[in-house]
């Protein structure tokens, strides 16, 4: 797994952060990601591990977040990325976005977390993941959210954007 939030102005783009958890074996709480702004550190629920290779949450109905701080400027335009396999269950779903807040217990979008432009991914065919725009997991089928129509299954990547050059952002 891999992660990468960018932003773009104009024709450039700069990494904000990378993380390939290619650290020890550990816990993700408090580990640096290989590209950082400056000395920021995972804040991650205790689920959440690394192996060497990837960032990994313990399966089983364990529920957790993980963030990295980040404050959106007006006028940019970032994209948030990932490398996600969900390790061939149907039972186990991800999500990816952008939240107010890092609250680690429980699911991040119905916390205190105010996310928003978040995907959230299950692999297999049936319940397959969903696009929202938020606050949250706010609604109505078609509009803020729309259901993926891709079965994802292995090594994917998904990608969100949040534009702020946009008066209303």
């Amino acid at each position: 797994v891999g992660l990468v939030l960018a932003w773009t102005a104009a024709a450039s783009a700069e990494t904000i952060y990378f993380d390939s958890f290619d650290n020890a074996a550990a816990a993700l709480n408090s580990q640096a990601p290989d590209t950082r702004p400056g000395s920021e550190t995972w804040s991650a629920h205790s689920g959440w591990t690394t192996d060497g290779s990837q960032a990994n949450l313990a399966s089983g109905g364990t529920q957790g977040s993980a963030f990295l701080p980040f404050t959106p400027e007006a006028g940019k335009v970032y994209t948030l990325s990932a490398d996600v396999d969900l390790g061939g269950t149907t039972n186990d779903w991800i999500a990816l976005g952008f939240s107010k807040a890092a609250n680690l217990a429980g699911k991040w979008h119905e916390s205190s977390n105010d996310a928003a432009a978040w995907v959230s991914i299950k692999e297999g065919a049936g319940n397959l993941g969903r696009k929202y725009l938020g606050p949250n997991n706010s609604g109505s089928e078609g509009t803020d959210k729309v259901q993926f129509t891709e079965s994802f299954t292995g090594m994917n990547t998904f990608s969100i954007e949040l534009d702020t050059t946009d008066t209303f952002w």
